[in-house]
């Protein structure tokens, strides 16, 4: 209960600090190396407050100086740390328009150039994929979780979503499959457990094979992830 605590209180200071820095940088550019330390080290803070260990493989199956539309199961919302630490590239996350309208949280999301998806808005899913275009062209890899949703319950992942995959085939980047296992053990009721996860990086998966066949495109991540 005292680590939960301490975690919240040290949550609470780092992101409004986060947000005090990338009012100045994130207005500059949202994509540079300034924006991502902030990410990597508010992530990182998460981690080691909490008493997480992570095991990481499959580090070599991937180019980390290039940039990737990233997908990967989603658990808990330790995944979003996990993957930040753990992989090494420069990250963004695509998250659904209701996080963007949490106070301060939502702020600083939108200036360190998270990707907002409005899934109701024909307009706004094409303002999402021309911002998703211009931070792939700048290096940034962006971070989508297919099924949508947190995964609470099922072992079995929740049934995916195409937009991860229709990015991938009309920015032509690969898709980088991740598999996280364990993250939902972290947190129990409202106390933070020091638990060990483990985080594995696939190699990329090309779209240009996959123009006209999407949903065998889908099936093959998801087999890939589980």
């Amino acid at each position: 209960m005292i680590r939960t605590l301490i975690l919240l209180i040290d949550l609470f200071v780092t992101t409004t600090l986060a947000f005090l820095i990338l009012i100045v940088f994130g207005l500059i550019n949202p994509y540079g190396r300034v924006s991502q330390a902030v990410f990597y080290y508010w992530s990182l803070m998460i981690i080691k407050l909490s008493g997480v260990k992570i095991e990481i493989s499959g580090l070599e199956n991937y180019d980390r100086s290039k940039g990737y539309i990233v997908a990967a199961n989603h658990k808990h919302l330790y995944d979003i740390p996990i993957i930040c630490v753990a992989s090494k590239l420069n990250i963004r996350f695509a998250a659904k328009v209701e996080l963007f309208k949490i106070p301060i949280f939502g702020i600083a999301m939108q200036l360190a150039g998270m990707v907002k998806i409005d899934r109701g808005n024909n307009q706004k899913a094409l303002d999402a994929l021309k911002q998703a275009e211009s931070a792939i062209k700048q290096g940034v890899s962006l971070v989508i979780f297919p099924e949508g949703t947190r995964n609470k319950g099922s072992e079995q992942m929740l049934p995916f979503k195409k937009g991860a995959f229709m990015m991938s085939i009309n920015t032509g980047q690969d898709l980088l499959p991740v598999t996280v296992n364990r993250s939902n053990t972290i947190l129990q009721g409202i106390s933070v457990k020091p638990k060990t996860v483990s985080i594995h990086f696939h190699p990329p998966v090309s779209p240009k094979t996959n123009m006209k066949k999407r949903d065998q495109f889908m099936k093959d991540v998801r087999e890939i992830i589980a």
